[in-house]
Formats: C-alpha cells, structure tokens, sequence
C-alpha cells in the first residue's frame, strides 16, 4: 500500500507569507496630486467655452454657428480629459496586467498536475464500481445457474475494492449540443431577428419599408 505523502515528505515547506505591497509605494498622495493637477490645468483651459455654452440661445443662422463651434470646443476638453486619465492610470494597469499574467503563468502547472492526478483517481474509481458491478453480476448469474441445476448456492460476497482510496469529490453538471434542430420540440426553440441582415438593409436603406419593422430616422451631430 502507498504512503500517504505530504509536502514534507518532498523536502517542501509551507510557503511563508508574503509581504503585501502597501498601496502608497505604488501611488502615492502626491502622484494623485499631480494627477489632479494635470486635469484641473485642462479643465481651466476649456473653461471659458463652458461657461459661454451657458449663455448661448440658437434663436437664428448665426448663434447656430456659435453654438455649434462652441460644441465643437466643449468635445475636444472632453477628449483631453480622457486621454490624460488613460495616460494616468497606464503605469498601474500595466503593472496589475503583469503581476496577474505572472501569478497565472506560475499557477498553470499546479493546476494541471492537479487536475492530471484528480482525473486519475476518478477514472481508478469508476474501474473499480464497473469491477464490482461486473463480479456482482457474474455471482448473480452462478447463483441462478445453481437453483437451476439445483445445487447449492454460493452465499453472494459484498465486492470491494482491495484499496480504496480517499474519494474525491466531485461536481456533475451537464451540458447539450443539438444534433437534429427539426427534431427538438417547440417548447425548446426560439424565433430570433437577423439583426445582421436587418442591419444590412436598414442602414444601407436597400429598403424603404419592411413588414413588423419600425425604420427610424435618427441624426446624430458630429464634432470635427
């Protein structure tokens, strides 16, 4: 019978705790401050077209114009804002992307030497119920030959495993696949929409009405 082997039986011991990384040794109060900085600088740049949009009424062709330049003005703040939040938090995402791609590339051959030997001893367990179900059935079978024949019956033994090992537990879920859609009942189907071709002939205005289709007209402005 095999030794029950630890990880001290390998020479290993237990792993001793990490030292967390304090939060203020990757950003600290004062890169935050800069941060803020940087964005207030941009915020005060476009300031003055925020407070105009305030005051414009669009009343004819002119203030239409205004309205739209200012528009225009207010979309590029906006995108400034955005780009130096994404240059901002670049440094801390890239760190976190490669302390995580690390962790995971170190944990990949724990988890399949895992699931490798737990397969192994799921696959030894189901041998030996199909073992035991077998011998089983054979004991059965000689017992019904015997009052045949009328001999005496050999007394059914309780088949088990020579050494069973510690189970393990396991989850059972099921799945399906469809092999034959006309088969499956209604109950178990679903009419969809192609949006795809729906998509196609909308926005390409192949078609100026489609039955069971509202076709909607929308204008969306657009800021260059």
């Amino acid at each position: 019978m095999s030794k029950l082997l630890n990880m001290e039986d390998f020479g290993f011991d237990e792993p001793a705790a990490l030292t967390t990384v304090e939060h203020d040794d990757i950003a600290d109060t004062k890169a935050l401050v800069q941060v803020e900085s940087q964005l207030q600088q941009i915020v005060d740049a476009g300031a003055t077209a925020l407070v105009e949009a305030e005051k414009i009424i669009v009343t004819d062709a002119e203030s239409a114009d205004i309205a739209s330049e200012t528009a225009k003005n207010l979309k590029k703040v906006e995108k400034q804002l955005e780009e130096a939040r994404k240059a901002a938090v670049k440094p801390f995402n890239d760190i976190v992307d490669k302390i995580n791609s690390t962790a995971k590339r170190f944990a990949g051959p724990f988890k399949t030497a895992a699931l490798t030997l737990s397969n192994k001893v799921i696959a030894y367990q189901n041998a030996e119920r199909l073992r035991i179900a077998a011998e089983q059935k054979k004991l059965r079978q000689e017992q019904e030959a015997a009052l045949l024949a009328n001999q005496p019956v050999k007394p059914q033994l309780q088949v088990l495993p020579k050494e069973p090992p510690k189970a393990i537990s396991t989850r059972v879920t099921y799945e399906w696949r469809c092999i034959d859609f006309e088969a499956v009942p209604a109950e178990y189907k679903i009419l969809v929409l192609n949006e795809e071709k729906l998509n196609q002939v909308v926005r390409g205005q192949q078609v100026k009405a489609i039955p069971g289709i509202e076709i909607i007209k929308k204008e969306t402005p657009i800021f260059r």
